[in-house]
């Protein structure tokens, strides 16, 4: 992971997102819900909805498009917490995990961190790339 830390530059807006996210927004959410069967520890579940932060950010309407690009991505990896020869999730991993807490706790939680992250967002989202006209 200090590997990645010193790739990712400091100007790299995902940095800004990062910086945005409070880290204690999923824990609190799902505290009373954390039983023996818990389908993942807290940090898997921090990693979850960080990718769904960036999914809804970047637009990625697949969650194996999403892993995908995570898989090469060192940016990405940095901003979950993954080592650069980490295992990610399966994206099957991800609909699982929304299954066992149930789509409105889902929504929810992920709407709490994009509204934290709503002053970094417009940083953060790539821009579309206009061709020029030929005349």
């Amino acid at each position: 992971r200090a590997v990645l830390e010193r790739i990712v530059p400091q100007s790299h807006p995902i940095r800004r997102l990062r910086a945005a996210l409070n880290p204690t927004v999923v824990e609190v959410h799902l505290q009373r819900y954390q039983t023996e069967e818990w389908p993942l520890r807290q940090t898997d579940a921090d990693q979850v909805f960080r990718l769904y932060v960036v999914q809804t950010i970047f637009g990625y309407e697949y969650e194996r498009d999403l892993m995908m690009d995570v898989h090469v991505n060192m940016a990405f990896r940095w901003f979950y917490g993954f080592g650069i020869s980490e295992d990610l999730y399966e994206s099957r991993a991800l609909s699982e995990f929304r299954n066992a807490i149930g789509h409105r706790l889902f929504i929810s939680i992920g709407n709490a961190l994009l509204a934290e992250a709503d002053s970094v967002i417009d940083e953060v989202r790539p821009r579309r790339r206009t061709r020029a006209r030929a005349r």
